[in-house]
């Protein structure tokens, strides 16, 4: 039987491609994995491997030629094998359908006994990627979502407060830079970032809503209403239907928590999902709330202009971290000009004309402010309203779906992901957890670690962790020892011009397990990432430290920090063991 060759996905939010050069002729003979032929996408060149052994019988898109990916470009043949009458997809390229994805997917070990395998209400990071990864099993899956694909993360949270983020951050660099000439006259345009984070997002839900199609998935926009463990009522603008799977995922996000005596009104009083289409900026601005959403949020308005000031109950911003990243943190954001108050908890706002006046309490004493408008960033509620979770008796905690390490919540057949379950509350969480719940769904035992979950925040400096702090690991009973390298002794940091920061170890003093990991620097966030592989791998400190790293980086500060472990620093000062 002829294989098809399809032009692959290169990217999600690239949708076609130009095959530049065939690398082999019809008649000739190719080799699994041998070069086949090379396409160009957005200005990248792809060399695309051969999927298998056998004849290339036709050639069904020549070169130069452009079309969507998935379009099937040649056809492979076994020895000896002819050519169909007629070729198995138009020769204009077609993608595939839907019927036929499903129909190479390899089939799930269970049983059908309801028309679809997994119901899925909610179409955030946790939603959409149960139902990637069930399709891509060969499961049959209705998606469920009422708003757009992507959820909050990519629509009002993760991805538009990074694009927000990049751009204050280049005006600032440039505008507090005195390599420039006339850049204190400098301006950002408003309406300019806000469209050009819509160009962002756009690109990603298309991306996001063509995968699912490829895959099969079948998307509903409306609300569900959960009936039982293998029944949900799907609500949509024009009509109620009843759908039955085999098993049913919760991921419904969440959205911003509202306080006892405070409520956002979208005018003095706000949520981040009100900033995100921002006209005028206040002059000033109270952000009540220190955590990610909130600093981030004070950041990118301190650096369009306005007079900031967080208010922060707790001690001490992020204190489940090290003691000394909140604190480096605090005063980078001070040195900017954000006044951050920890220790305050706001009792009240009052507002007066075209101004709101906020009474706290910090440290015992009562104090009152003016502001233009209050940015309320003190947590999130889970998205639970109208699911119909109390007729059927499905058991919470303070609102959150509960589940166990499986993602299994109290009902047989029913699982939650995401930030409904009141977790991590972290997109990568989500992926996570749903991934999880998939494989359990699919009959493969898997459980989900927040042990090593990374934290971020992406001000700048950025600040990122995992693990145990020193205090968590003396706690949980370690023989604990810790390393501090500054990037002040780091090349690449001085030449960036962003030395301000640290990279932290915390690990067993024996054997040198990594327990925890503490970085405050630029791109900390990135740099994050090789040592929850570490961690992941059990490493050592020694292994961590001897892994060769090339210079000038940033990642060599990670090595620095290591080496500082076992006693050997390079680029800082200290005793060198032998």
């Amino acid at each position: 039987m002829a294989i098809e060759v399809v032009l692959p996905m290169l990217g999600i939010t690239v949708e076609k491609g130009r095959i530049l050069k065939w690398h082999k002729k019809e008649g000739e003979r190719v080799l699994k994995g041998e070069i086949l032929f090379e396409v160009e996408t957005e200005k990248v060149v792809t060399e695309v491997e051969s999927p298998a052994t056998g004849i290339l019988g036709r050639i069904l898109v020549g070169e130069d030629l452009e079309v969507p990916l998935l379009t099937v470009v040649a056809l492979i043949l076994e020895e000896g094998e002819e050519l169909p009458q007629a070729p198995q997809k138009p020769p204009q390229g077609a993608p595939r359908s839907q019927e036929a994805v499903r129909a190479e997917a390899p089939v799930s070990s269970f049983q059908k006994a309801k028309p679809w395998d997994l119901a899925v209400l909610g179409g955030g990071p946790a939603g959409y990627t149960a139902a990637i990864r069930a399709a891509q099993r060969g499961a049959k899956v209705l998606l469920v979502e009422r708003e757009k694909l992507g959820g909050t993360c990519l629509h009002k949270g993760c991805i538009p407060t990074k694009c927000f983020l990049s751009d204050v951050g280049l005006f600032q660099r440039v505008k507090s830079s005195d390599l420039f000439q006339g850049s204190s006259a400098l301006k950002l345009q408003i309406p300019k970032m806000g469209a050009r984070k819509d160009k962002v997002v756009r690109g990603l839900h298309s991306g996001l809503e063509r995968l699912l199609q490829t895959l099969g998935v079948e998307v509903s926009k409306g609300v569900g209403e959960v009936l039982g463990p293998n029944k949900i009522l799907l609500k949509t603008d024009r009509e109620e239907q009843i759908y039955e799977a085999e098993s049913l995922l919760i991921a419904t996000g969440s959205s911003p928590s509202c306080l006892p005596n405070l409520k956002p009104d979208g005018r003095l009083v706000l949520h981040s999902d009100h900033l995100l289409e921002m006209g005028e900026v206040p002059q000033r601005l109270a952000v009540i709330g220190g955590g990610a959403v909130g600093l981030e949020w004070a950041q990118i308005m301190r650096g369009l202009g306005a007079q900031v000031t967080v208010l922060e109950m707790l001690p001490r911003l992020f204190p489940m971290a090290d003691e000394e990243l909140g604190g480096v943190l605090k005063r980078s954001l001070e040195n900017q000009g954000i006044r951050v108050l920890t220790q305050s908890e706001v009792e009240e706002t009052r507002p007066q004309g075209r101004e709101v006046e906020v009474f706290y309490r910090c440290r015992g004493e009562r104090f009152r402010m003016e502001v233009d408008q209050v940015l309320l960033a003190a947590g999130r509620t889970p998205n639970t309203d109208g699911l119909g979770l109390e007729r059927i008796g499905l058991e919470r905690e303070r609102g959150f779906i509960k589940t166990d390490e499986r993602m299994c919540t109290s009902l047989p057949g029913i699982y939650a992901a995401g930030d409904v379950t009141g977790r991590a509350m972290l997109a990568h969480s989500a992926f996570g957890e749903a991934n999880v719940a998939v494989r359990n769904i699919l009959g493969e035992p898997a459980r989900m670690d927040y042990r090593a979950m990374p934290y971020c925040i992406y001000t700048s400096p950025e600040a990122a962790w995992a693990g145990l702090s020193e205090t968590q690991a003396r706690q949980a009973g370690y023989l604990v020892k810790a390393a501090r390298f500054p990037l002040g002794h780091n090349g690449k940091a001085l030449a960036l011009g962003e030395a301000e920061g640290f990279v932290k170890l915390v690990g067993e003093e024996e054997l040198g397990q990594i327990l925890g990991v503490f970085i405050v620097g630029p791109h900390a966030t990135e740099l994050l990432g090789e040592c929850l592989f570490a961690m992941k791998v059990e490493g050592s400190m020694e292994e961590l430290g001897e892994t060769l790293k090339p210079h000038p980086t940033l990642s060599e500060a990670i090595a620095e920090a290591a080496m500082e472990f076992m006693g050997r620093p390079l680029h800082a000062p200290g005793r060198s063991n032998p």
